[in-house]
Formats: C-alpha cells, sequence, structure tokens
C-alpha cells in the first residue's frame, strides 16, 4: 500500500518540525503538531497550557499497561479519575487515529510512529543532527545564548526520550523503529522533505 500518513519524531533542534511543514505544503495536505495542543484541550476540557506540559508526559503508574500494550494498543478507555497527565495522553492518542483515519497528513512527534504502528500506510521518518548545529539552530530560533540553547536541548531530548519509552517500551531514536532517517543537519530543510517525499511509494 502506497504510503499517505507521514510521522516525524526528531531530535530537539533537528528542524523536524520546519521539514514536516514543508512537506505537507508540497503535498497540500494537513500538518498536525501544535495543532494537536489545541485539539485535545477542546476535547479534554483541559487549557492549553495544561495541554502542551503535560502532552508528552505520562505518568509512573502507567508505565506498566503502556508496555504491555493494553493503552496503546488497545481502545482508551481512560476514566475521569485517572490522573490529568494520563487523561491527556489518552485524548492525544484516540486524536492521533481519528486524524490518520481522516487522511493524508503529516503528524509530528507524540509517539505517533508506534501509536499507528498496525497501519501500512504510514511512512515513519525520525531527524537528527550533529549538536553544534542543533545548538546553533535552537540558539537563532528562540533568541537565547549557545549555553541556554544546550540546556533547552537536553531538557527536551530527555523528555522525548522519556515519553516515548514508557508508551512504547523502545527505545527513542533507534532507528529499526523508522523507514527513514534523515541528518537534518547535512542537507536543507526542502531537500531533506524533498527525499520523505520520494519515499511515499
Amino acid at each position: 500500500m502506497a504510503k499517505r500518513i507521514i510521522t516525524i519524531g526528531r531530535q530537539c533542534g533537528s528542524g523536524g518540525h520546519r521539514v514536516g511543514e514543508i512537506i505537507a505544503g508540497k503535498l497540500g495536505i494537513p500538518f498536525y503538531d501544535r495543532e494537536i495542543i489545541s485539539l485535545v484541550a477542546q476535547r479534554s476540557g483541559f487549557c492549553g497550557e495544561f495541554v502542551e506540559k503535560n502532552g508528552e508526559k505520562v505518568p509512573d503508574s502507567a508505565v506498566f499497561s503502556c508496555a504491555a500494550g493494553t493503552f496503546y494498543g488497545c481502545p482508551v478507555t481512560v476514566p475521569p479519575s485517572a490522573d490529568p497527565s494520563l487523561q491527556v495522553c489518552a485524548c492525544q492518542t484516540e486524536l492521533i487515529r481519528e486524524l490518520a483515519e481522516r487522511g493524508p497528513c503529516v503528524i509530528v512527534g507524540r509517539g505517533a510512529d508506534y501509536i499507528l504502528q498496525e497501519r501500512s500506510d504510514c511512512l515513519n521518518v525520525f531527524f537528527h543532527a550533529a549538536m553544534d548545529h542543533r545548538i546553533r539552530f535552537i540558539a537563532g530560533e528562540l533568541g537565547i545564548s549557545e549555553p541556554e540553547a544546550v540546556k533547552y536541548i537536553r531538557e527536551k531530548d530527555k523528555s522525548r526520550s522519556r515519553y516515548y519509552s514508557r508508551i512504547t517500551g523502545q527505545e527513542w531514536g533507534n532507528t529499526k523503529h523508522y523507514h527513514l532517517c534523515i541528518d537534518a543537519g547535512e542537507f536543507s530543510p526542502d531537500l531533506c522533505a524533498d527525499i520523505v517525499i520520494k519515499c511515499l511509494v
């Protein structure tokens, strides 16, 4: 089956978000990253700030069920009394599945490659880059010093890695979980986008 849904995992500062936007623009399909925050907020009743803070978190109490497949592998049924972070996680999972059902799209982060693992029409991509490239990228994007950028990158990568491992039981960034891994520091965002698009066969 032809690939029509693109999931993007990315190291902080690799430019994966920017490449995803370019891909969606070239293909004329929806792009979901921060958009997921507002959609989850509308559906869950939590404010956007809370969803953003907890969108890539999952409580320790849920680790065993996530790894066992009783959370992500089955219909999501989280009671209202559950930990708020878990409620956000569950709502986010349902939403990602629904977005994929609607049609071709680009989805960034949030374990989308794992959530949609049973679909044969997904192309799972991971963007990485050398640390010096990422530092310059984040310092420029956020207008902060390079030492501040280093701290920001380490915190973001640690958070994403922890979240991914907790909901999947797998290692974040491990090449075997993706169809395509690209060193975004070696190519322009536009060329990275073209490479991904060429793989949609």
